[in-house]
């Protein structure tokens, strides 16, 4: 299945967490962790970089390629 269209740039955790098929608690613990980098705007709004999300994802090598 084709990757859904997303907009360029930062995205609240609660929109970020379905595109990336990680739970908010999840990308919490990834920005707690430093895995990733997590933004503040105002008081209780936490961003994430979806390009960020998109360097988490790595391809696994087949099996019997090398």
């Amino acid at each position: 299945m084709p990757r859904k269209t997303r907009p360029a740039g930062l995205a609240p955790l609660k929109e970020a967490a379905p595109y990336s098929k990680f739970s908010v608690k999840t990308l919490r613990r990834y920005g707690r962790d430093g895995k990733i980098t997590l933004y503040r705007n105002g008081a209780k709004l936490i961003l994430v970089d979806l390009d960020e999300l998109d360097r988490l994802i790595r391809p696994i090598a087949a099996a019997g390629s090398r």
